[in-house]
Protein backbone atom coordinates (compact mmCIF):
# COMPACT_ATOMS: atom_id res chain seq x y z
CA UNK A 1 0.00 0.00 0.00
CA UNK A 2 1.29 3.17 -0.95
CA UNK A 3 0.38 5.95 1.00
CA UNK A 4 1.24 9.44 1.67
CA UNK A 5 0.28 13.11 2.51
CA UNK A 6 0.60 15.86 0.49
CA UNK A 7 0.34 19.72 1.96
CA UNK A 8 1.87 21.69 -1.17
CA UNK A 9 -1.09 23.33 -2.14
CA UNK A 10 -0.03 23.60 -5.75
CA UNK A 11 0.06 19.62 -5.70
CA UNK A 12 -3.16 19.71 -3.69
CA UNK A 13 -4.91 21.54 -6.48
CA UNK A 14 -3.44 18.73 -9.13
CA UNK A 15 -4.71 16.12 -6.68
CA UNK A 16 -8.10 17.54 -6.71
CA UNK A 17 -8.41 18.10 -10.64
CA UNK A 18 -7.47 14.52 -11.06
CA UNK A 19 -10.10 12.60 -8.06
CA UNK A 20 -12.95 15.23 -7.65
CA UNK A 21 -16.08 13.78 -9.71
CA UNK A 22 -16.68 17.83 -10.25
CA UNK A 23 -20.74 17.12 -9.39
CA UNK A 24 -21.80 19.63 -6.68
CA UNK A 25 -20.36 23.54 -6.48
CA UNK A 26 -18.85 22.18 -3.63
CA UNK A 27 -16.52 19.61 -5.45
CA UNK A 28 -14.87 22.47 -7.66
CA UNK A 29 -11.46 23.78 -6.87
CA UNK A 30 -12.73 26.84 -7.70
CA UNK A 31 -15.17 27.18 -4.72
CA UNK A 32 -13.09 25.56 -2.00
CA UNK A 33 -9.65 27.46 -3.09
CA UNK A 34 -11.09 30.94 -1.74
CA UNK A 35 -10.80 29.61 1.65
CA UNK A 36 -7.74 27.93 1.73
CA UNK A 37 -6.46 32.16 0.25
CA UNK A 38 -7.90 33.54 3.49
CA UNK A 39 -7.62 30.99 5.98
CA UNK A 40 -4.58 29.32 5.15
CA UNK A 41 -4.88 26.01 7.41
CA UNK A 42 -2.45 23.57 5.92
CA UNK A 43 -3.82 20.88 3.47
CA UNK A 44 -3.47 17.24 4.45
CA UNK A 45 -3.99 15.67 1.07
CA UNK A 46 -4.25 11.68 1.86
CA UNK A 47 -3.37 9.77 -1.42
CA UNK A 48 -3.60 5.95 -1.72
CA UNK A 49 -2.08 3.86 -4.23
CA UNK A 50 -3.19 6.85 -6.56
CA UNK A 51 -6.11 5.49 -6.29
CA UNK A 52 -8.21 7.29 -3.85
CA UNK A 53 -8.08 10.58 -1.87
CA UNK A 54 -9.04 12.21 0.99
CA UNK A 55 -8.70 16.04 1.23
CA UNK A 56 -8.28 17.45 4.41
CA UNK A 57 -6.40 20.40 6.21
CA UNK A 58 -5.47 20.82 10.33
CA UNK A 59 -7.85 23.64 11.76
CA UNK A 60 -5.16 24.96 14.10
CA UNK A 61 -7.97 26.06 16.34
CA UNK A 62 -9.55 23.17 16.45
CA UNK A 63 -6.61 21.09 16.78
CA UNK A 64 -8.46 18.43 14.31
CA UNK A 65 -8.70 17.71 10.43
CA UNK A 66 -11.11 18.78 8.43
CA UNK A 67 -12.39 18.63 4.97
CA UNK A 68 -10.31 21.04 3.06
CA UNK A 69 -12.16 24.30 3.27
CA UNK A 70 -14.55 23.50 6.19
CA UNK A 71 -13.80 25.83 8.58
CA UNK A 72 -15.22 24.06 11.66
CA UNK A 73 -18.62 26.43 12.35
CA UNK A 74 -22.34 25.75 12.16
CA UNK A 75 -22.70 26.36 8.56
CA UNK A 76 -21.43 23.30 7.36
CA UNK A 77 -20.25 25.01 4.04
CA UNK A 78 -19.21 21.93 2.28
CA UNK A 79 -22.05 19.74 1.17
CA UNK A 80 -22.25 17.19 -1.03
CA UNK A 81 -18.71 15.63 0.16
CA UNK A 82 -17.84 11.85 -0.10
CA UNK A 83 -14.73 9.86 -0.33
CA UNK A 84 -12.73 9.62 -3.71
CA UNK A 85 -12.24 6.12 -3.68
CA UNK A 86 -12.24 3.45 -7.00
CA UNK A 87 -13.48 0.79 -3.96
CA UNK A 88 -15.54 1.37 -0.77
CA UNK A 89 -12.49 -1.05 1.00
CA UNK A 90 -10.44 2.04 1.18
CA UNK A 91 -12.21 4.20 2.98
CA UNK A 92 -10.78 2.56 5.92
CA UNK A 93 -7.04 2.77 4.47
CA UNK A 94 -7.69 6.31 4.17
CA UNK A 95 -8.96 7.42 7.41
CA UNK A 96 -6.42 5.09 9.66
CA UNK A 97 -4.21 7.40 8.05
CA UNK A 98 -5.18 10.66 9.69
CA UNK A 99 -2.53 11.82 11.80
CA UNK A 100 -5.05 12.90 14.56
CA UNK A 101 -8.71 13.63 15.07
CA UNK A 102 -10.79 14.01 12.49
CA UNK A 103 -14.62 15.60 12.22
CA UNK A 104 -16.42 15.18 8.54
CA UNK A 105 -19.49 17.05 7.73
CA UNK A 106 -21.97 16.68 5.17
CA UNK A 107 -21.35 13.22 4.60
CA UNK A 108 -23.48 11.39 1.66
CA UNK A 109 -25.75 8.24 2.47
CA UNK A 110 -23.74 6.13 0.45
CA UNK A 111 -20.22 6.96 1.67
CA UNK A 112 -21.20 7.07 5.25
CA UNK A 113 -22.58 3.96 5.05
CA UNK A 114 -18.66 2.02 3.90
CA UNK A 115 -17.67 3.94 7.49
CA UNK A 116 -16.32 1.60 10.09
CA UNK A 117 -15.05 1.91 13.47
CA UNK A 118 -13.40 3.06 14.73
CA UNK A 119 -14.80 5.78 13.01
CA UNK A 120 -17.97 7.14 14.16
CA UNK A 121 -20.89 7.94 12.20
CA UNK A 122 -23.52 10.17 13.39
CA UNK A 123 -26.71 11.63 11.35
CA UNK A 124 -26.94 15.38 11.27
CA UNK A 125 -29.34 18.12 9.72
CA UNK A 126 -30.78 17.31 6.60
CA UNK A 127 -30.63 19.66 3.25
CA UNK A 128 -33.42 20.65 0.96
CA UNK A 129 -33.31 19.46 -2.44
CA UNK A 130 -35.57 20.41 -4.89
CA UNK A 131 -36.22 18.64 -7.90
CA UNK A 132 -37.39 20.59 -10.60
CA UNK A 133 -38.24 17.54 -13.15
CA UNK A 134 -41.78 18.23 -14.71
CA UNK A 135 -42.18 21.63 -13.35
CA UNK A 136 -43.15 24.71 -15.58
CA UNK A 137 -43.69 27.36 -13.78
CA UNK A 138 -43.99 28.58 -9.93
CA UNK A 139 -47.40 27.92 -9.87
CA UNK A 140 -46.96 24.41 -10.60
CA UNK A 141 -44.40 23.83 -7.67
CA UNK A 142 -47.08 25.79 -5.53
CA UNK A 143 -49.99 23.52 -6.71
CA UNK A 144 -47.26 20.73 -5.30
CA UNK A 145 -47.69 22.17 -1.72
CA UNK A 146 -50.63 20.85 0.61
CA UNK A 147 -53.49 23.41 0.75
CA UNK A 148 -52.71 25.16 3.74
CA UNK A 149 -48.84 25.30 3.44
CA UNK A 150 -49.72 26.60 -0.60
CA UNK A 151 -52.17 29.49 0.60
CA UNK A 152 -49.80 30.76 3.30
CA UNK A 153 -47.51 30.84 0.84
CA UNK A 154 -49.27 32.74 -1.83
CA UNK A 155 -50.82 35.29 0.55
CA UNK A 156 -46.83 36.23 1.51
CA UNK A 157 -46.06 36.52 -2.11
CA UNK A 158 -49.52 38.80 -2.64
CA UNK A 159 -48.39 40.81 0.51
CA UNK A 160 -44.74 41.87 -1.09
CA UNK A 161 -46.33 42.19 -5.11
CA UNK A 162 -48.92 44.68 -3.68
CA UNK A 163 -45.44 47.12 -2.39
CA UNK A 164 -44.93 46.41 -6.34
CA UNK A 165 -41.28 45.01 -5.27
CA UNK A 166 -38.43 46.23 -8.09
CA UNK A 167 -36.13 42.93 -8.84
CA UNK A 168 -32.60 43.04 -10.42
CA UNK A 169 -29.93 40.73 -11.12
CA UNK A 170 -26.14 40.82 -11.32
CA UNK A 171 -25.30 44.00 -9.44
CA UNK A 172 -22.53 43.01 -7.92
CA UNK A 173 -22.35 45.46 -5.55
CA UNK A 174 -25.17 44.24 -3.94
CA UNK A 175 -23.27 41.43 -2.09
CA UNK A 176 -22.40 43.95 0.43
CA UNK A 177 -26.16 44.62 1.09
CA UNK A 178 -26.79 41.12 1.20
CA UNK A 179 -24.03 41.28 4.18
CA UNK A 180 -25.48 43.89 5.72
CA UNK A 181 -29.12 42.69 6.01
CA UNK A 182 -27.60 38.87 7.35
CA UNK A 183 -25.48 41.03 9.85
CA UNK A 184 -28.57 43.17 11.03
CA UNK A 185 -30.68 40.06 11.32
CA UNK A 186 -28.81 37.36 12.86
CA UNK A 187 -26.62 38.00 15.89
CA UNK A 188 -24.90 35.05 14.91
CA UNK A 189 -24.53 35.57 11.18
CA UNK A 190 -21.78 33.88 9.22
CA UNK A 191 -20.78 37.39 7.53
CA UNK A 192 -20.04 38.32 11.22
CA UNK A 193 -16.72 36.74 10.78
CA UNK A 194 -14.78 39.29 7.94
CA UNK A 195 -12.56 36.22 6.89
CA UNK A 196 -15.77 34.27 5.73
CA UNK A 197 -17.26 37.75 3.87
CA UNK A 198 -14.16 37.85 2.02
CA UNK A 199 -14.34 34.50 1.04
CA UNK A 200 -17.66 35.03 -0.22
CA UNK A 201 -16.73 37.67 -2.14
CA UNK A 202 -13.80 36.03 -4.05
CA UNK A 203 -16.21 33.21 -4.90
CA UNK A 204 -18.69 35.56 -5.76
CA UNK A 205 -16.54 37.58 -8.00
CA UNK A 206 -14.98 34.09 -9.92
CA UNK A 207 -18.47 32.71 -10.84
CA UNK A 208 -19.24 36.64 -12.24
CA UNK A 209 -15.92 35.90 -14.07
CA UNK A 210 -13.95 33.38 -15.18
CA UNK A 211 -15.12 30.30 -13.01
CA UNK A 212 -16.87 26.97 -14.11
CA UNK A 213 -19.80 27.94 -12.18
CA UNK A 214 -22.06 30.73 -12.24
CA UNK A 215 -23.20 33.34 -10.05
CA UNK A 216 -26.05 35.51 -10.13
CA UNK A 217 -27.17 37.86 -7.40
CA UNK A 218 -30.89 38.39 -7.09
CA UNK A 219 -32.40 41.74 -5.23
CA UNK A 220 -35.77 43.33 -5.10
CA UNK A 221 -35.82 46.93 -3.80
CA UNK A 222 -39.31 48.37 -2.59
CA UNK A 223 -39.65 51.99 -2.46
CA UNK A 224 -35.74 51.84 -3.27
CA UNK A 225 -35.02 50.00 -0.39
CA UNK A 226 -33.02 47.08 -0.60
CA UNK A 227 -35.46 44.45 0.78
CA UNK A 228 -33.86 41.04 0.07
CA UNK A 229 -30.67 40.17 -1.54
CA UNK A 230 -30.61 36.54 -2.95
CA UNK A 231 -26.28 35.10 -4.27
CA UNK A 232 -27.49 32.19 -6.65
CA UNK A 233 -24.41 29.48 -7.82
CA UNK A 234 -25.67 27.43 -10.82
CA UNK A 235 -23.73 24.35 -11.48
CA UNK A 236 -24.29 21.09 -13.19
CA UNK A 237 -27.75 21.66 -14.01
CA UNK A 238 -28.24 22.86 -9.83
CA UNK A 239 -29.08 26.16 -8.74
CA UNK A 240 -27.97 26.47 -5.09
CA UNK A 241 -29.16 29.96 -3.21
CA UNK A 242 -26.43 29.46 -0.98
CA UNK A 243 -26.07 32.96 0.58
CA UNK A 244 -29.06 35.36 1.42
CA UNK A 245 -30.14 38.32 3.10
CA UNK A 246 -33.53 40.27 3.75
CA UNK A 247 -35.00 42.51 5.41
CA UNK A 248 -37.88 40.37 7.74
CA UNK A 249 -38.89 42.45 10.21
CA UNK A 250 -39.68 45.00 7.71
CA UNK A 251 -41.03 42.98 4.74
CA UNK A 252 -42.80 40.16 6.62
CA UNK A 253 -43.09 37.33 3.38
CA UNK A 254 -39.72 38.34 1.61
CA UNK A 255 -38.46 35.11 2.55
CA UNK A 256 -41.14 32.79 0.43
CA UNK A 257 -41.23 35.53 -1.96
CA UNK A 258 -37.67 34.87 -2.52
CA UNK A 259 -37.84 31.58 -2.81
CA UNK A 260 -40.48 31.81 -5.48
CA UNK A 261 -38.00 34.43 -7.31
CA UNK A 262 -35.01 31.59 -7.01
CA UNK A 263 -37.27 28.82 -8.59
CA UNK A 264 -38.83 31.17 -11.40
CA UNK A 265 -35.05 32.02 -12.35
CA UNK A 266 -33.61 28.28 -12.30
CA UNK A 267 -36.49 27.72 -14.60
CA UNK A 268 -35.64 30.08 -16.27
CA UNK A 269 -32.35 28.72 -16.69
CA UNK A 270 -33.04 25.72 -17.56
CA UNK A 271 -32.22 23.84 -14.13
CA UNK A 272 -33.44 20.35 -12.94
CA UNK A 273 -33.13 21.02 -9.27
CA UNK A 274 -32.49 23.53 -6.45
CA UNK A 275 -30.49 23.03 -3.70
CA UNK A 276 -31.52 25.18 -0.63
CA UNK A 277 -28.87 23.40 1.74
CA UNK A 278 -29.02 22.48 5.41
CA UNK A 279 -32.79 22.45 7.59
CA UNK A 280 -33.22 22.56 10.45
CA UNK A 281 -36.28 20.27 11.43
CA UNK A 282 -39.58 21.16 12.53
CA UNK A 283 -39.37 24.35 10.34
CA UNK A 284 -41.46 25.79 7.53
CA UNK A 285 -38.52 25.08 5.04
CA UNK A 286 -38.72 21.07 5.92
CA UNK A 287 -41.82 21.21 4.82
CA UNK A 288 -41.26 23.15 1.77
CA UNK A 289 -38.83 21.14 0.29
CA UNK A 290 -37.97 17.38 0.03
CA UNK A 291 -35.10 16.43 2.45
CA UNK A 292 -31.80 14.70 1.67
CA UNK A 293 -30.10 13.04 4.79
CA UNK A 294 -26.50 13.77 5.90
CA UNK A 295 -23.66 12.14 7.56
CA UNK A 296 -20.44 13.39 9.89
CA UNK A 297 -18.01 10.77 10.35
CA UNK A 298 -16.14 11.57 13.30
CA UNK A 299 -12.58 10.14 14.89
CA UNK A 300 -11.06 10.96 18.23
Amino acid sequence: MALYIAKDITECQELWNVFSPKQSLHDLWEFRYPFWEVFRFEPAFIVLDGEALLPLWFHTQQQQYLWFGDIGDEWNWQEDTAFWVRDPSQIAQLLAAVPGKLFLTAVQQESARHVTPPAVVTPMLPKSLLSLRGLDSVDAYLMSLPKKLRSNVRRDQRRIEALKPELSTDRLEDFLHLVRLSRATFNDSPFCDEKLQEVFLRITQCGAEACPFETHILTARIGGDVAAVDCLFLWNSTLYPLLTGSAKDRYPGIGHYMNLRDIAFALSRGMQRIDFAEVELGTVKEKLFPTVPQFTVQRT
